[in-house]
Formats: structure tokens, sequence, C-alpha cells
């Protein structure tokens, strides 16, 4: 979560329209959008491919499912959560109704939610990739390949903005 908000928080900044308060939002969409997920390993699974796969019962499966859903629902009721997040918590694997992993990009989904997910699938492959396997080029084409129109696309853009911006700022150590 916090490689998630750092990074989103960043690639918001280069975004044409990001403000400090979309740099908030993607920040506590970052903490709280798999708030309704009982175990780290299962908040890994990112695709219905993996779900699949995943050594889990029926149950269990159709709680993942429903996570982005569920977490709308607990949220609903804070008055501390900031507008418009609900709809980023909803969308954040680029499902309009927060059920599910979406199988293809979809136009209707919000700018913000768009930033998170290629963001999310960003650290995703970053957390799943042995650190002598990285390739940061190889991983930027395949995004690139994988979110190729719209508003994800400028999104990609923005994420490698970012992290040349991140590669320029001196250490602080």
């Amino acid at each position: 979560s916090i490689l998630t908000a750092t990074i989103g928080h960043y690639t918001v900044k280069k975004m044409e329209w990001g403000t400090a308060e979309q740099q908030e939002k993607i920040c506590f969409v970052a903490y709280f959008h798999d708030i309704t997920i009982p175990k780290d390993e299962w908040a890994q699974i990112s695709s219905n491919d993996e779900l699949k796969k995943a050594d889990m019962d029926q149950e269990d499966k159709k709680q993942i499912l429903n996570h982005a859903f569920n977490a709308c629902e607990l949220l609903k009721d804070y008055e501390q959560v900031p507008f418009g997040v609900d709809t980023v918590i909803l969308q954040h694997h680029g499902t309009l109704n927060g059920i599910g992993f979406a199988t293809r990009m979809d136009n209707r989904v919000s700018p913000l939610a768009v930033i998170f997910c290629v963001v999310e699938d960003y650290v995703h492959l970053l957390m799943t990739t042995p650190p002598d396997k990285w390739d940061r080029k190889d991983v930027l084409r395949k995004l690139k390949i994988k979110y190729n129109k719209g508003n994800y696309k400028k999104v990609i853009t923005a994420l490698i903005d970012a992290e040349k911006d991140s590669a320029k700022e001196p250490s602080k150590s």
C-alpha cells in the first residue's frame, strides 16, 4: 500500500489535471482499497486467472471477487472519506461495479481509478518479480502494450515521467 500510494502520488502529479487533492485521494485509496481482504497473500491476487489458480474455497474466492464493492460499503458511512474516493475504490480493478477483475480496458472508469489500476499493476510486478530478474524497461514496455488506449496510455506516460523525476532527486541520507 505504501509503495502504491507513493508511486500513485507522483503519477497524479504528472497528469495535466493532477492536484494536491487528487494526490491525497490516491493515497487514501492505496491504504483502504483492500481493507476487506483478510489475508495479505490474497491481496496479491490481481486477475481472474490468478483467482482461478488460487488454492482456496469458493466462499473465499467470492470474498476476493467482491472486495472492492465491500470496501466501498464499509467506508460509505465515514464522513472523513474524501469525496469521490468511493468510486475509485469501487473501480480499482477496472470494473464499474466493484466485482471481479476487468478483462479489458473500459473508458468509463474514472481517471483516478485508471491511475490506480496502472500503478497497482506496476507495483504488483515490482513486488512479484525477483530482484535479479527486474528489468524496469521491460516492465514499462509490457505495461505500454497492456494499457495502450485513452487515459490508460496517458497514465503510462505520467508514470514514466514520475520515475524520471524520482531518479533525478538527490538522496537525503
